[in-house]
Formats: C-alpha cells, sequence, structure tokens
C-alpha cells in the first residue's frame, strides 16, 4: 500500500448510466468475436494456477481474495 494520504470522500459525485464497452455484443456471440476476446483467450494458454485451499496460509488467501474484487 502506499504513505501517500488518501483524497477526501467526494460527496458530489454522482452516478451515471453510460454506454456499454461493447456496443455491437450480442447475447450468445463467441468470446473471440472481438479483438479484445482474442486477446483475452490467448492469455489462457498458459492455462490456469490452482490452489490448495487446505494447504494455504490465510494470509495467502486474503491476497488471493483480494486481486478478485
Amino acid at each position: 500500500m502506499s504513505s501517500e494520504p488518501l483524497p477526501p470522500f467526494n460527496h458530489n459525485r454522482k452516478w451515471a448510466v453510460t454506454e456499454p464497452p461493447n456496443l455491437n455484443f450480442q447475447w450468445g456471440q463467441k468470446v473471440d468475436a472481438t479483438d479484445e476476446g482474442r486477446a483475452w483467450l490467448r492469455g489462457l494458454e498458459s492455462g490456469f494456477e490452482t490452489v490448495d485451499t487446505a494447504k494455504t496460509e490465510s494470509v495467502g488467501l486474503m491476497v488471493i481474495c483480494g486481486s478478485m474484487v
């Protein structure tokens, strides 16, 4: 974590509806239909890392779970 202080909370920030990231998305569209999807699939070629929670220290699990948020 940074040692710099956090900025104060902005109470004036308003919620806003935005456009979706892919305006051409259709339900049932394959992941490889877009350049971004094909790049994501190439990243999967290296496989997944598995974690045995029974053998991993709780601090390590907290780091993993925190990275998913």
